[in-house]
């Protein structure tokens, strides 16, 4: 068995053929440094919670002005947080959409990164996914497949084709038809038809889940993917709502 001895980088890189001992015995070393590796990662994981915990408590009681800072930027720039902004109001956002609203168990929560739930809250803040549904598939899969799974690939301008050009069939004994007094009037036949209550709660989540994908296609601190496609996502959005707005020829 040949192998690469050496890191990538770092120190000599080395290809010779291993013996079946020093085969096993490099596996066996690999194992428990993954073991390692993944403990360590949980333990930074939970760290995360309990810090977006405490900012978040901190946040809400302005803490930084019973400290004596005058905004908030002042105490972030002290060389023991060192945190950004955007760092800070995200994981401030996302324990208050998670922990306080929500009322997920701390337990569960540190059982997922942060960076996941960001992918999956838009969905949930529209209504498209439970919540379970949303923390099991946080849990079980990796961010590739989240973004996959959760982010919408539509080409905003094939979409705005499609809807231009795709024939609704209406159903008129659902909706209240205003007939005109004069049959030269005007006035469109349903002019007087007023949006249902759950047309509101639909476009309202609609437009919740795009500020949301913006909110994450902005933040500096995102993965330049998730950023790609949350902002493909949010112009997609935009354009099923807003076709006339953002037209067929948007970028």
């Amino acid at each position: 068995m040949s192998a690469v001895v050496g890191g990538s980088g770092f120190g000599a890189v080395v290809a010779r053929d291993l013996s079946p001992e020093e085969a096993e015995a490099r596996a066996q070393d690999c194992y428990e440094l993954e073991e390692k590796i993944k403990a360590s990662l949980r333990v930074a994981q939970e760290s995360v919670w309990d810090l977006a915990e405490a900012l978040y408590k901190f946040d809400d009681a302005n803490g930084w002005s019973a400290l004596g800072y005058d905004k908030l930027g002042d105490w972030l720039a002290q060389t023991e947080v060192g945190i950004s902004r955007s760092h800070y109001y995200r994981l401030v956002s996302v324990y208050h959409e998670m922990a306080v609203i929500r009322q997920v168990d701390a337990k569960r929560l540190k059982q997922i990164e942060p960076q996941k739930l960001q992918i999956v809250l838009p969905a949930i803040k529209s209504g498209k996914v439970h919540l379970e549904e949303a923390l099991d598939d946080a849990e079980a899969l990796g961010r590739r497949d989240l973004r996959e799974r959760y982010f919408t690939r539509v080409d905003p301008a094939e979409e705005f084709r499609r809807q231009q050009n795709e024939v609704e069939v209406e159903d008129v004994d659902e909706v209240e038809v205003a007939v005109p007094m004069n049959p030269t009037d005007d006035t469109p036949v349903w002019a007087d038809e007023k949006p249902t209550h759950n047309d509101d709660n639909a476009q309202k989540g609609k437009i919740e889940e795009a500020i949301t994908l913006l909110n994450l296609g902005l933040s500096p601190d995102a993965l330049d993917e998730d950023k790609t496609q949350a902002m493909s996502s949010a112009l997609a959005l935009l354009t099923e709502m807003f076709p006339e707005v953002v037209g067929p020829n948007y970028p």
